[in-house]
């Protein structure tokens, strides 16, 4: 997902599914309005059960300092802990470090999907 036309301090709203026991990667990047790739200097992505709530989880983030492109991975692993059986609903997001300033870049709810195949 290319995000374009937005202030560069707004937050982007995306919701996320998450089907446990399963790996999940989420790229997206921020671009202006000429299509120039908007490129931070460094980004943390976080998984809470609500805002400012517990952590579920630290997501593993990358950055591709030509293009832009911002990875997050969720793996199999961390969402096959029994904690996550009774989990439903949370809230994530990516906060950036652009220039001298800390920007919340996306933010969005979580929703856990229990319909997986555990092995």
């Amino acid at each position: 997902m290319a995000i374009t036309g937005v202030a560069i301090a707004d937050p982007i709203i995306w919701d996320r599914i998450i089907y446990i026991g399963t790996d999940h990667v989420w790229t997206c990047r921020r671009v202006t309005v000429d299509g120039v790739p908007i490129i931070p200097s460094a980004i943390k992505a976080q998984i809470r059960n609500k805002p400012y709530g517990v952590l579920w989880s630290e997501l593993q983030a990358e950055i591709d300092p030509i293009e832009g492109w911002m990875t997050f991975t969720l793996l199999k692993e961390d969402t096959t802990d029994p904690d996550w059986r009774g989990r439903k609903t949370g809230t994530w997001d990516v906060e950036v470090v652009y220039g001298d300033t800390t920007l919340r870049w996306v933010e969005g709810t979580i929703t856990v999907s229990q319909e997986v195949t555990l092995s």
